[in-house]
């Protein structure tokens, strides 16, 4: 399975550095860095990343790719690009907020591939992606796009047609949406090229699950044993997290 992704941003450059220092101490080799913090912001963690990645990325050993969470416009995006890639930037995650076709258009203005999140909702959507498979890749999230089902077959039609495919997560996930990500990514095999999720106990207070799911030294995943989706919920810490529990078909 593809290793997990490194995902850095805060207001506080020092801290993104202190976070990206123990990243690679334990072994990952992919990160994404959050942008839309604000000029002053972005600019000092951008030069704090690059900085230190600059050797890894240069050799081949890392590689960064950024969000920009939709907080860019059309006509800046082309220039800005340019210069992310000059830093060794690979991609750059939705950054104008805008329909899947827009996009499209957007990508073949642009000299990296930009990735589909927020543009990538429904099937119409992904058939407009598939006009520029080698200038956009697809962020693919189980609970944005519908289930496994669907998202495992969304990613197996962009994995087809030469698209990169990221396989996402939302923030605070449980562990019961981290196992869901490892089913997935089992049956998906190499159509997968960057894998977002299974932080478990790094972003949680508190998971619902016996055994959080988190993945291991270097971003690696292992494979789940057992029935289902091979984590067990405990009644206990959903009760202590929950606003209400209610007992549905017993």
């Amino acid at each position: 399975m593809p290793r997990v992704t490194g995902v850095l941003g805060s207001a506080d450059a020092g801290k993104t550095a202190r976070r990206l220092r123990l990243m690679r101490w334990y072994g990952l080799r992919d990160f994404k860095l959050k942008l839309g913090l604000g000029p002053a912001a972005d600019s000092a963690n951008l030069a704090v990343v690059c900085a230190r990645l600059a050797g890894a990325l240069a050799a081949g050993r890392c590689t960064l790719r950024v969000d920009v969470n939709g907080g860019w416009t059309a006509d800046e995006t082309p220039g800005r690009v340019a210069k992310l890639r000059a830093m060794g930037v690979c991609a750059v995650e939705q950054p104008v907020f805008c329909g899947a076709s827009e996009l499209v258009e957007l990508a073949r203005r642009c000299e990296l591939p930009l990735i589909a999140d927020e543009s990538l909702l429904t099937d119409s959507d992904a058939e407009a992606l598939l006009a520029e498979p080698g200038k956009l890749w697809w962020n693919i999230r189980i609970s944005k796009n519908g289930g496994l089902v669907r998202a495992g077959r969304l990613a197996a039609r962009a994995a087809s047609a030469g698209s990169t495919v990221v396989l996402g997560c939302m923030v605070g996930e449980s562990g019961i949406l981290s196992a869901a990500q490892r089913r997935l990514l089992q049956a998906l095999g190499p159509g997968v090229r960057f894998v977002e999720g299974n932080y478990g106990r790094l972003l949680l207070a508190g998971d619902i699950v016996r055994r959080s799911p988190r993945f291991g030294y270097g971003g690696r995943l292992s494979v789940l044993g057992g029935a289902g989706l091979g984590v067990e919920v405990d009644p206990a810490r959903m009760a202590r997290w929950a606003r209400r529990v209610a007992m549905l078909g017993r």
